[in-house]
Order: C-alpha cells, then structure tokens, then sequence
C-alpha cells in the first residue's frame, strides 16, 4: 500500500469499472489534491485531505521500501503552498482570485468540510491548516514524523 500511495503521477484517475490493458497493472496514482467528492472529480477540491496525506506519506516514508512516499509528500505540500495559500497570488477559492492583501497571507485555502451537504466548501479549515505545517514542519525536519 505504501508503494502505491507513494507512485507518482502516470495518468488520470480510471473510471469505474474500467479495464486495464495490463491486469496486473494497478491504478494510477490519485491526484495530489484530490477532488472533495470522488463523484464529482471536476468539482472543488479538499486542500485539507491533501495535508492529512502529505502527513500520512512523510511517516510512511521512514519504512523501508517506501522512499517514494517521502517525494510524493513533498510534490504534495509543494503544490498546497504554490497554489492554494492566501497571498500568494495564485490561490483561488471556486472562480474568485485570492484578493491577496484583504487576507492574511498563509491561509489554505480550498479545503472542504462536507461536500455532500455543501458545508464549508472551498474554505480555509483549521485541521489543513495544521497538517500542512506539520507536514512543512516533518519535511524541514523541525518535527519527526515518529513523533506525531
């Protein structure tokens, strides 16, 4: 599992029920941020899921045969910092430029509570917000992923 958490990119997400040339190929791997709803993959997105994983990833990383899954975090939380925080310029939240300045700069944004009942979505979530710095934090090795 490790191993296929930590592959990187080939190709997009297989439809249901789809038929793979190879059969013992397995899946791509998922997108770095995955979509709030499996069902709706062109719908909004779940920053906060893609910390909680960065996370997951980086202590996966420190078992043997795993290194992908450090790599995999990283392109993770590089992808959350580039393009989903607040003053950075590139943020978005839905359609909306961020406005920059009107927020304070740091804010991951993009996270979803609770696609299904359209609770919270596209907002900053205070659990992103703290799995992306200890994610940054474990990446930068302040923190060991052994730890936490």
């Amino acid at each position: 599992m490790a191993r296929r958490l930590g592959a990187p990119l080939t190709a997009a997400r297989p439809a249901d029920g789809a038929v793979y040339a190879d059969p013992t190929a397995a899946p791509a791997a998922p997108p770095l941020v995955p979509p709030a709803d499996e069902d709706r993959p062109d719908g909004p997105l779940d920053t906060s899921a893609a910390a909680i994983t960065a996370v997951a990833l980086l202590k996966l990383a420190a078992l043997p045969g795993a290194e992908d899954c450090a790599r995999r975090a990283e392109a993770i939380l590089h992808r959350l910092v580039c393009a989903h925080l607040s003053g950075t310029g590139t943020a978005t939240t839905g359609t909306t430029a961020d406005p920059g300045p009107a927020r304070p700069a740091g804010m991951l944004l993009d996270g979803c509570h609770d696609a299904p009942t359209a609770t919270a979505v596209q907002h900053e979530l205070i659990w992103g917000d703290f799995f992306l710095a200890l994610g940054l934090a474990v990446l930068t090795g302040d923190v060991d992923p052994r730890d936490v």
